[in-house]
């Protein structure tokens, strides 16, 4: 495969990433061969992978979820709110996914820690309470040194990663149920609604309730 003029290998058990705007160009040395893909669309898709820590490029990743591929095959095609949302509920599923299994493989992030930092950010970050130095405690190590490693190979501050993972989730609520916002907020990781209503305007240019009503769509 072809991205941005650079020919990659993509063999089995392997992901491969493109942003919005990447030429997608595919070839294959056999006669036969499978592969899955989806997509995510809308003004928020670079920010929801490169949330997840997901970049542009070819990953190791292992064997693929096909129980969530083929759920997703056959939530797209039901023209109905219910088949849509469930739909996005997969999407989400499958992305984080594809994070862990990038994040847990070896040779392909180049720190330990930061993996380990990430991985803790995707299985907690709706736990009130749950930051940076819960992070470092459970690593063993000091939070300077956690914050500076992190930075160095992710590309953004841990903090911004772990917002960046409540706000995401917060938007899929905001825009698909009737959740009452405070209850959003605690959800998200969040017990202070104010601090949470001020960080999601910082983040969207709308507060959360202008969001839900006026946000793209």
């Amino acid at each position: 495969m072809v991205m941005n003029g650079h020919a990659h290998r993509c063999p089995k058990d392997y992901l491969a990433i493109y942003l919005p705007g990447m030429r997608q160009d595919l070839r294959t040395t056999n006669s036969e061969w499978d592969y899955c893909w989806w997509s995510i669309d809308g003004p928020l898709a670079a920010a929801l992978v490169s949330g997840f820590g997901l970049r542009a490029g070819v990953h190791r990743a292992g064997a693929p979820p096909i129980e969530l591929i083929d759920q997703l095959l056959g939530q797209i095609v039901r023209a109905d709110r219910a088949g849509e949302i469930d739909a996005s509920t997969t999407a989400l599923a499958l992305t984080t996914a594809a994070a862990k299994a990038v994040q847990a493989s070896p040779g392909k992030q180049g720190d330990v820690l930061v993996a380990k930092a990430r991985l803790l950010v995707h299985d907690n970050w709706q736990h009130v309470g749950f930051g940076i130095d819960s992070i470092a405690a459970t690593l063993g190590v000091d939070r300077s040194t956690l914050s500076r490693h992190f930075r160095k190979e992710a590309g953004v501050t841990l903090i911004q990663y772990l917002i960046s993972m409540r706000i995401q989730n917060a938007i899929t609520l905001l825009r698909q149920s009737d959740l009452p916002i405070a209850e959003i907020a605690s959800r998200c990781g969040y017990g202070d609604y104010g601090y949470f209503r001020r960080v999601f305007r910082q983040r969207m240019g709308l507060s959360p309730s202008e969001f839900r009503t006026v946000g793209p769509e």
